[in-house]
């Protein structure tokens, strides 16, 4: 056992002891957490079952309502069948936009409870009876036609109002509250026994209306069931609801429609369907408000509950959140204390390390205030850093002379030494190392120095020596700068006979360049006059171009001037067809008015002779017979005029039209003869830009050749400063071979 005490897993050694910590804490938090999680659920459930039970309350308020109007607009329809649309002519129609009204009124809640509250099956079973109900307007239209048999009208409400009220059984089936399920229950119970008298309301209106008696056995089933279901309801409701219902059938209303009824089911069928109509709807009317006031306690008892329940899961979750955020920020805060002091001790530590490879420059001590293990732990360690840091501070001060003595020696400063003594005798001894390495490197750099400096007075006889054997990279050093003087002493002489060679060839060259020079200057003086030659030619030819060019955008625009004359002679011509034409066709009417004229004449004489003959009486019409003869007479000679007119402009017309058409070949033949001029002109054109390109590539070459010519001129301007200044530079070469001082 002791040892299972003492035992640790060998993972842990492996973790941080700020991921132990949150292990530590998380653990029993979230077993914590999950417990009251599932306390928390229970209370959500019965949350939701009791949100369930208030959202299927104000569904069945909803189905009630809408029922019991069904249930009234049936008993009506039933009625008006019944008596072939006389009796409820106006109240049914009123009483079907009170059933839409409360239709919509049940979409509105049901499209609010769907998603939320209600399961599946039930939501696609309240959605069929929508579609269903849909119907609703087309069974009114046969009805109001009388068209569909009252059976079928009558089966059509019973069954959506049965299938209305079975949806409220189905919506408890889930409820675990036995309470609420037995008063819903007894509810549906009272709903189904409602039901049942409206459906008697709409029967015995059909058996009164037509005094047949076929659906007395229908009517007697609806009495027994009716009874039936009650009893159901007074067997499950509460007291008070039994109560209240016993009280309200004793009334006297209730008594004549309990007789009625036997009445009917003893065929004595004189009761008028009004009055039996108004005495059930009466019942049904009083079993509406036991009903509205049930739905209306149960609503509220479940709208109580769903309080208590909510504020209950509301306190579960508050409670959780309060317990969670405590418990965290507790464990937060011994948590931050341990890591707070864990980190302190790390950063001291880190930071005595950091001092020790001179990261920093200075470091703290670890600063903690209590009487637990990590106080304990931070004063001994700064116990122990103390000792470190006096005992180092000696090594450090010596490290620092010694890295500044050997910095100055890596500039090439070899007169420092190491003075500050250490602390331990093994970096004393590398101090003494150290000095001692000065003192050989200065002695030895000394000495190449002072040869050195002979070698850069061109003395190249001396050579470097030394007191001890010199190896590795010094004595390769030496070797190096003896090497280095024989090769300037070989190339010294050889730049002496160099010097000599290039002294000799300057001379010649200097020669050469004189000549090259002079004939390039000749050259470049003839090109350039070449050059101004071409350049006029080619401006003339380019200025012929030019010319050119613009008598073949002369010659375009004529081509364009005679086209448009031949058109517009082309235009008149047929302008004047056109007026031969016009003119024919007013000679044409001329000669109709001719006509005319000629008739009027005609008619005029007989008028005169039919005038005399009528003696006196016709005086005055031998008078208008006499006017219209002279007018006939004066348009006949002007019709002869205007005819001699117009065949004179038809004569005209058709001289102009010669003289177009003779016009339009003129422009025709000049049209020819301009474009034979032009493809003249277009030839010369092509020959004259031919030549101003060949002309302009020969001036180009001219010119690239002036160019060329100029370099050379300029290039042997050049060699010949050249070749000056290397004879000038030979010279010195020889001058300054002399001077040195070689073995």
């Amino acid at each position: 056992m002791k040892n299972i005490l003492h035992y640790t897993p060998k993972f842990l050694n492996n973790i941080t002891i700020k991921s132990k910590l949150i292990l530590l804490v998380i653990i029993p938090m979230t077993i914590m957490f999950i417990l009251l999680s599932i306390s928390v659920y229970e209370v959500y459930k019965e949350k939701n079952e009791y949100e369930k039970l208030n959202g299927i309350m104000k569904l069945s308020s909803r189905i009630s309502q809408l029922v019991h109007e069904t249930q009234i607009e049936r008993g009506m329809t039933s009625a008006y069948m019944g008596s072939k649309g006389k009796n409820f002519t106006t109240e049914l129609p009123k009483q079907r936009e009170a059933t839409d009204k409360k239709i919509k009124e049940f979409q509105v809640t049901f499209n609010s409870l769907a998603h939320n509250t209600l399961d599946n099956k039930l939501q696609v079973k309240v959605s069929t009876i929508l579609t269903q109900i849909d119907k609703l307007q087309n069974i009114r239209t046969d009805i109001t036609n009388l068209t569909i048999p009252v059976s079928q009208a009558l089966k059509f409400y019973t069954e959506i109002n049965a299938q209305l009220i079975r949806t409220i059984p189905k919506a408890i089936r889930t409820l675990k509250d036995k309470g609420f399920s037995r008063n819903i229950r007894a509810y549906y119970n009272f709903q189904m026994a409602k039901e049942r008298l409206g459906i008697q309301r709409a029967i015995g209106s059909n058996i009164l209306a037509t005094k047949n008696d076929a659906l007395l056995n229908k009517f007697f089933t609806l009495v027994i069931l009716e009874e039936h279901y009650m009893n159901n309801f007074l067997e499950l409701t509460d007291k008070k609801y039994s109560k209240s219902y016993k009280n309200a059938i004793i009334g006297k209303e209730i008594q004549e429609l309990e007789k009625m009824k036997k009445e009917i089911l003893a065929k004595n069928l004189n009761t008028k369907v009004s009055v039996w109509f108004e005495k059930a709807t009466y019942k049904i009317d009083m079993l509406k408000n036991i009903d509205d006031s049930i739905s209306n306690d149960i609503l509220y008892r479940a709208t109580l509950v769903l309080e208590k329940k909510s504020s209950i899961f509301y306190f579960y979750c508050i409670s959780m959140i309060l317990l969670f955020l405590v418990t965290n920020a507790l464990a937060s805060f011994i948590h931050r204390n341990i890591v707070q002091s864990t980190t302190k001790i790390y950063a001291g530590i880190t930071g005595f390390i950091e001092y020790l490879e001179r990261e920093n420059n200075e470091f703290e001590n670890i600063n903690l205030e209590g009487d637990d293990e990590f106080c304990d732990l931070a004063q001994m360690i700064n116990k122990n850093i103390k000792e470190i840091n006096n005992s180092t501070e000696l090594d450090m001060l010596c490290a620092g002379e010694t890295i500044l003595t050997l910095n100055k020696m890596q500039d090439g400063d070899l007169t420092s030494r190491i003075q500050n003594p250490a602390s331990s005798p093994q970096v004393q001894t590398f101090v003494n190392i150290v000095n001692q390495t000065l003192d050989v490197q200065q002695n030895l750099f000394k000495n190449i120095l002072d040869t050195l400096t002979q070698y850069s007075q061109y003395n190249y006889t001396p050579s470097i020596k030394t007191n001890r054997t010199i190896t590795g990279e010094y004595k390769e050093l030496i070797d190096g700068i003896h090497n280095l003087r024989d090769s300037i002493i070989s190339m010294v002489k050889e730049n002496k006979h160099q010097g000599e060679v290039l002294e000799s060839n300057s001379t010649l060259l200097l020669n050469n360049v004189d000549i090259l020079n002079t004939n390039s200057n000749k050259a470049a003086t003839s090109l350039e006059k070449t050059t101004s030659s071409v350049d006029q030619i080619t401006k003339n030819i380019s200025k012929s171009t030019q010319n050119i060019q613009q008598m073949s955008i002369f010659s375009n625009e004529l081509i364009q001037v005679s086209t448009t004359g031949q058109d517009l002679a082309f235009k008149t011509t047929k302008s004047m067809e056109q007026i031969n034409t016009e003119v024919t066709a007013i000679n044409e009417a001329i000669s109709i008015i001719d006509k005319i004229a000629f008739q009027t004449n005609i008619l005029s004489l007989n008028a005169a002779v039919e005038a005399a003959t009528a003696g006196e009486a016709g005086k005055g019409f031998a008078v208008v017979a006499q006017e219209v003869r002279n007018l006939a007479s004066r348009s006949a000679e002007a019709a002869n005029q205007i005819k001699a007119l117009v065949e004179n402009a038809a004569h005209k017309a058709i001289s102009g039209k010669n003289i177009s058409n003779k016009m339009s070949e003129g422009y025709q033949q000049l049209q020819n003869k301009i474009n034979e001029t032009m493809n003249l002109i277009h030839d010369i054109e092509r020959s004259s830009k031919d030549q101003e390109e060949r002309i302009i590539q020969i001036n180009e070459t001219i010119i690239s050749l002036d160019t060329q010519t100029q370099q050379n001129a300029d290039i042997a301007s050049q060699t010949k400063n050249s070749a000056i200044e290397m004879d000038n530079i030979s010279k010195q070469i020889k001058n300054t071979v002399n001077q040195k001082r070689i073995l």
